[in-house]
């Protein structure tokens, strides 16, 4: 009998060192799959940015014939509400309990994103006899577009930083997240070859309803799989607001230094850092560039490049957005 109980320890120690590289291996698991997870939800909302915003604006303009004044007025509404809901949003999902957890997020956002980016490529009735409504689709087109796009897009940012704190593992899933990009900026190569583009306009409605499946898809199983680190953080068995009033207590100090400074007072100050000011204007100037070449290349192509290159021009749309997903490794 003390034979056996002097052995217990060791073989307890022994079977805890074997279980080590099993606990690593099955963690190495779950940290790919949250990874392929977090890359569908790249891939489903990158595929539909991509057609959204390269054959939006020509849909309006030479299929639907929206005028200029409801066109600038849509286009002024949707700078606005751009603005407005991306802190707005991200305050919902600091703040309320609903928006808090990332993959309820993803299931309930992912049907109505891939329903509003269809919203584009089906008119509403007559245009020519109600000139009006064509503003109008744009309008709501574009605002529920964009809706969903910040409410997926912030989900895709917290994702990243929330799934791993390590380093090696943050590299990873930028690679993930580039392979997933550099796969759905393909889709306007696809929609030119396919579908001819909105020169076969039947073709390409069948196109993009097949492209908002596949990304409802990707969606879903982001929501259905992916695991950040605080999945298996406790949460208290008191109500939402009475966990967020024991985390404002002991942390009152600090609360009340910030409620000393006013809205205006903190935008001063933020305005002043000079890191601030230059990340600014360069995510101006990117963004401006981006949008601007995605929203009208293909109505400068067609006017300037002859219509006996249309493999060039389908290439060269192509190209366009597959070319800067492309990174070099030094």
């Amino acid at each position: 009998m003390g034979e056996i109980k002097g052995k217990s320890p060791l073989l307890s120690d022994d079977t805890h060192q074997n279980d080590i590289p099993t606990q690593n291996r099955m963690a190495a698991i779950h940290f790919h799959r949250s990874a392929l997870a977090f890359a569908c939800l790249t891939f489903g909302g990158s595929l539909m940015s991509s057609i959204f915003k390269f054959y939006y604006v020509k849909i309006f303009l030479n299929h639907y014939h929206v005028s200029q004044g409801w066109f600038d007025f849509a286009q002024i509404c949707y700078l606005i509400w751009n603005a407005v809901n991306d802190p707005l949003f991200a305050y919902f999902q600091d703040n309320y309990a609903f928006f808090r957890s990332r993959r309820h997020n993803v299931l309930f956002a992912a049907p109505f994103y891939s329903l509003s980016f269809l919203l584009a490529w089906f008119p509403w009735g007559d245009y020519t006899s109600h000139p009006w409504l064509a503003g109008v689709h744009l309008l709501v087109a574009l605002s529920c577009y964009d809706t969903m796009f910040t409410l997926v897009g912030l989900v895709n940012c917290a994702l990243f930083v929330e799934i791993s704190q390590k380093y090696e593992d943050r590299i990873l899933l930028t690679r993930y997240n580039q392979i997933a990009s550099l796969l759905a900026s393909s889709s306007i190569l696809f929609s030119q070859i396919f579908c001819d583009g909105l020169n076969n306009i039947e073709a390409f409605r069948v196109f993009v309803i097949i492209v908002a499946l596949i990304s409802w898809v990707a969606m879903t199983y982001t929501g259905l799989y992916v695991k950040t680190q605080y999945d298996g953080v406790p949460v208290p068995s008191n109500t939402h607001s009475q966990y967020l009033k024991n985390l404002n207590e002991s942390q009152k100090s600090q609360d009340e230094e910030d409620n000393s400074l006013s809205p205006w007072t903190q935008f001063k100050q933020i305005c002043r850092e000079k890191n601030v000011l230059l990340f600014l204007a360069v995510n101006f100037l990117q963004s401006f560039h981006s949008t601007y070449i995605s929203n009208f290349l293909s109505i400068f192509g067609d006017e300037l490049l002859p219509a006996n290159m249309a493999i060039v021009k389908k290439f060269v749309y192509g190209a366009a957005f597959i070319i800067p997903q492309v990174k070099l490794k030094h």
